[in-house]
């Protein structure tokens, strides 16, 4: 009877480590969080001058990727893209799923290597900025920008201002507007999304 219950017990405790080892999280983008960022490659948008509208920048998206990153016990769903302005110059956006239903989103600014211009995280209950940067996020559920009226619209104010001061999005269309350090800003004219 013992030699019985020994390896019934083996046995249990091995398939209880099985389950446990196979077990595998896993960390997807809410399509809330996509909405705001998420387009297909090829999709444009152009920019008017605020301070003179017949100066124009037109965006244009490159190198979509997306699929999951495998780790030990997790994986998580991600995407990347590059944007690439008329003047040449490159901003690169990332967002991963991560634990607990959030996901977390970055800019990078090309200036001899990439380097962060502004990140956020989504839960469900909405954007928020990242602790100990003290940036400032809103929500709109109307807002203005140059022309046109949007809705649901996430401002993010940047304490670090080293390449934009806020930049504004909508869902279902990007960035509306973009308020750069050196004083300009940026209104969306028009967008050819895919």
């Amino acid at each position: 009877m013992v030699k019985t219950s020994g390896i019934l017990i083996s046995a249990t405790l091995m398939l209880i480590g099985c389950t446990v080892f196979n077990s595998v999280q896993h960390y997807r983008l809410d399509p809330g969080f996509t909405s705001y960022f998420r387009y297909g490659n090829g999709s444009t948008w152009t920019y008017t001058l605020a301070s003179d509208t017949q100066v124009k920048e037109t965006v244009q998206m490159n190198g979509f990727q997306q699929g999951k990153m495998n780790w030990d016990g997790f994986d998580q769903e991600f995407f990347s893209y590059e944007l690439i302005t008329d003047n040449g110059s490159k901003e690169l956006v990332r967002a991963v799923a991560t634990e607990g239903q959030t996901a977390r989103w970055a800019l990078l600014i090309w200036d001899t290597s990439y380097r962060q211009a502004a990140e956020m995280y989504y839960t469900t209950a909405g954007f928020a900025g990242v602790s100990g940067q003290m940036d400032t996020l809103n929500f709109y559920s109307q807002y203005i920008a140059g022309d046109r009226n949007y809705t649901d619209v996430v401002e993010l104010k940047l304490k670090n201002k080293r390449y934009y001061k806020a930049l504004y999005f909508a869902r279902n269309v990007g960035i509306i507007r973009k308020d750069q350090s050196n004083g300009k800003t940026w209104f969306l004219k028009n967008a050819s999304l895919k």
